[in-house]
Formats: C-alpha cells, structure tokens, sequence
C-alpha cells in the first residue's frame, strides 16, 4: 500500500477504508475532535475562516466502529486531542507512542478524555484494532 499524505481526503478515506476491520462493541462510542497546530489549513473552508497553523478534524466512533473521519470540528465531541501536526504523524505513523506524548504533555486531552484513557482498553485489546493500526502506519 503506497503512503498518502497525512489528513489529506485521501487519507481519510483510506483510514475509513482500513476501520472496516474493527469489531463490533456495543456502548464503546466517542466523538473527538483534533487540534494540530502546524498544519496546513483546510481547503474546505473559505480562506477568510481558516487559521493558518491549525487543523481541525474529529473521529466518530460508535459501538467500537470508526463510522467517520472528517475535517472540522464536531459539536457533539466527548473530548479534544490537540498537538503538534508533527507529533500526530509520528504517533499514527509508528514512530512515536500516544501514551507517552501524554505523559510528557505532548499530547493534550480535554473534556471526557477517561473515554480513551479508560473505557476504550477493550477496543484497543482486540486483535482487529491491532491489525487497523498496522495498515493505518502503513498508508501513512
């Protein structure tokens, strides 16, 4: 599988594409929004909007399946990450561990964030999820 440009749509449809390996688990369900300072902004959003430096994503995830990846931010969000562009690369590619860009503040965690410190451990123990963060190192 050839690398895609980090959040480019490609890349979100790719890592859709890739979630369809998750199980099912009922009541495992979170929205998160993403702050990455450093990136380009959105070429969705009219220029007068956008904030050179930041990005602004969200993930849906609903019964311990990936249902959406977007550009922007969600109203409904349990809890925001935000980081630099590159430490997210780094951790979705592989080279870097969430867990400890966390504990050397890094990586910020907002709002209901014992939703993926916590409460996602099952989703995160099963062999599928494994096998989704292996392709999603992958294509990125």
């Amino acid at each position: 599988m050839a690398k895609i440009d980090f959040l480019s749509d490609d890349w979100f449809a790719a890592v859709l594409d890739a979630a369809q390996v998750l199980p099912e688990i009922e009541g495992m369900s979170a929205i998160v929004n993403f702050e990455l300072k450093g990136s380009k902004p959105s070429a969705e959003e009219p220029v007068s909007k956008q904030r050179p430096g930041q990005q602004h994503c969200h993930a849906v995830l609903r019964d311990g399946r990936l249902v959406e990846l977007s550009v922007g931010k969600s109203a409904e969000a349990n809890c925001s990450v935000s980081c630099k562009l590159s430490e997210a690369s780094a951790i979705v590619s592989g080279e870097d561990d969430a867990e400890v860009a966390y504990m050397q503040g890094r990586l910020k965690l907002e709002g209901e964030y014992g939703i993926l410190l916590f409460d996602m451990r099952d989703l995160y123990a099963q062999p599928q999820w494994q096998e989704f963060v292996a392709q999603v190192k992958v294509l990125t």
